[in-house]
């Protein structure tokens, strides 16, 4: 991994740029049907979605930051994920891993 790359990760990962970045992204109207993968408040003023395809390296390193998000703020957010594999062939992992949210 070169100087630039680490930099972009180290940049990517801190949660002030995440939160600057995130009010800079398009808002989307989300129906309760699309997804039912819910962390965080349901009912929060804030609420994120998030498009995760379960097969993506990328996609991975962002839980972490999410998951620090929610533990400091998770009374006032909600974070819905919404997966999808990008191919036909792949696609039961998402049903697997929605199953699984289910059954806790």
């Amino acid at each position: 991994m070169c100087q630039n790359e680490a930099t972009e990760i180290s940049l990517k990962a801190n949660e002030k740029v995440f939160e600057a970045l995130l009010k800079e992204q398009p808002h989307i109207k989300i129906e309760e049907t699309d997804s039912q993968l819910i962390f965080g408040e349901p009912n929060a003023g804030l609420q994120i979605t998030i498009f995760s395809n379960p097969y993506c390296n990328p996609c991975a390193k962002m839980h972490k930051p999410v998951e620090k998000l929610l533990e400091n703020k998770q009374d006032k957010l909600c974070i819905r994920y919404i997966l999808n594999a990008f191919d036909k062939e792949l696609e039961m992992i998402n049903k697997y891993l929605i199953a699984v949210y289910l059954g806790k």
